[in-house]
This record gives structure tokens, C-alpha cells and sequence, in this order.
């Protein structure tokens, strides 16, 4: 399978969270291993007499228990006495038991790992910091994203929208215009109610990602088109406009705004 690939097992071991992620599963089933031994104990003392005769035998009952001992190092109760304490506090004595193993395995593993760790990012720097991978895959992200929109498969939006000038989206543009716009803009785009959009004059922008947030959000008495039309045929409306910049129709409506330039 690709998942045993070499490349993958190595950049698993390469990825510090991946690696910290692992030791803690294997502490994590360490401490299931102590619960889920500790329960039976528990529920095992008091369930019915008749039940427990009856529970079949465990094989491995004394492996389990060694691995268990080893793992708590435990006091058995009958044994409670050589480790009580002098003090009493409210009738409670305290027990003098040892830390776990499993724990300070555990808190020894992870000062060991960030020895590790602090020599292999900190000290010879043979890996890259979390600012370093950051960067990296923001460039690889970028680069995808150019991939994925030279593929014409993004959401056309004013922050990527160019003009386009093939002979098809040039003729779905007039379609969608006419359609919608030449109400208040005229057949021609010559301006009626709404001005001219074949001159070089605009009041809100003449840039491509102006027109685009114009039309999609909408000014003023300028409905908000962005509910009706997808950002791919305001892309397309917005070509056919540029492409007919300057042809100077008949009745055409008088300059309005500031003339744009590219």
C-alpha cells in the first residue's frame, strides 16, 4: 500500500507533532490499561458470590498482575502499614506510595523528547521552525491555488477576476447584459437611467475589481447582482463592457465620474 511508502514513514518521523502525538498515544494506553485493571478490581469485589464462581478463570491473571505491579509498583493493602505516615489529619492517615513507573516513564520520556527537540530545531537546526513551515506551505498553497484557477476550476471573485476575450464568454456576457442591465444602461450600454458604460468615465472605479464589486454588491440605486449572477457571469459581463469600451453608440449619455486609465 502507498501509506508504507518509505517517503511517508520518513516524513512521519520528521513531523515533530506527529511524533509527540504518537508518544502520548502510547502513554495514553498505558493509563487504559491501569483503568481498565483498576475497574475490574473494583466491580469484581462486589459483585455476587454465586457470579464470581461462576466467571471462568482467567489464564493470564498472574502476567497481568505482574505487568500491573510493575507499571503502579502498588502496596498490597495487607502491607498499608510500613508506608503510613506519622501524621493524622481528621482520621485520615496518608500513605507514603511511590509515584507510578508509568508516569515518571512517562515524565522522563518527555524531558528526553525536548532534548530531542531542542537539538534537532534549536541547536544544529535541522529542521525547519513552525514560522519556516508556515511559509512553506503557504507558498505550496499558493502555488496549488494558480494551478487550480489556470484550471478555471475557482470561484471567480474581485480579488482573482481578469478579463476574458474568447469569442463564447464575450457572447454569454452581451446574453446576461441584455438580459438584465440594458433597462437601466440601454441596448447598447449608450446609458438610460443608469450612465454610459461605453465611455471611459466611471464614478466608483474603473478597475476590473471595481466594476466586479459594483456590480456584485451593488451601489447606490444599482441593485445587489451578486444574488442573481455568479461571480463567473459577472466576469463575463464585465468582458463584454470592456469589449465594446469606446464604440461610441447612438444617444449616448453624457460622461459621468472621472476618466479611468489602465
Amino acid at each position: 500500500m502507498e501509506i508504507f511508502n518509505s517517503q511517508y514513514i520518513q516524513a512521519f518521523f520528521n513531523d515533530s507533532l506527529a511524533m509527540s502525538l504518537f508518544a502520548s498515544l502510547i502513554v495514553f494506553a498505558i493509563i487504559l490499561t491501569y483503568l481498565g485493571n483498576l475497574y475490574h478490581q473494583i466491580t469484581k469485589g462486589k459483585l455476587p458470590e454465586a457470579y464470581v464462581e461462576r466467571k471462568p478463570k482467567v489464564k493470564n491473571k498472574e502476567v497481568t498482575n505482574t505487568v500491573m505491579q510493575v507499571l503502579t509498583d502498588t502496596v498490597p493493602i495487607e502491607r498499608e502499614q510500613e508506608i503510613m505516615m506519622d501524621h493524622e489529619y481528621d482520621g485520615i492517615r496518608e500513605l507514603d506510595n511511590n509515584l507510578p513507573p508509568w508516569w515518571v516513564w512517562g515524565f522522563y520520556v518527555c524531558i528526553f523528547w525536548a532534548i530531542i527537540y531542542l537539538v534537532h530545531y534549536h541547536v544544529f537546526e535541522l529542521g525547519d521552525s513552525s514560522a519556516q513551515e508556515y511559509q512553506k506551505e503557504m507558498i505550496q498553497a499558493d502555488l496549488q491555488n494558480r494551478a487550480f484557477l489556470a484550471k478555471g476550476g475557482s470561484k471567480v471573485t474581485a480579488e482573482n477576476v481578469e478579463y476574458l476575450s474568447d469569442a463564447v464568454s464575450l457572447a454569454k456576457g452581451e446574453s446576461i447584459f441584455q438580459g438584465n442591465c440594458k433597462t437601466c444602461h440601454g441596448n447598447l450600454a449608450q446609458g438610460d437611467v443608469g450612465p454610459n458604460l461605453t465611455d471611459k468615465f466611471w464614478k466608483h472605479g474603473g478597475s476590473i475589481d471595481a466594476r466586479f464589486v459594483i456590480i456584485d454588491k451593488g451601489f447606490g440605486a444599482m441593485p445587489k447582482w451578486g444574488d442573481k449572477l455568479s461571480g463567473k457571469d459577472i466576469q463575463m459581463v464585465i468582458s463584454y463592457l470592456k469589449s465594446i469600451e469606446g464604440s461610441n453608440p447612438p444617444n449616448a449619455r453624457a460622461p459621468e465620474g472621472q476618466e479611468f486609465r489602465e
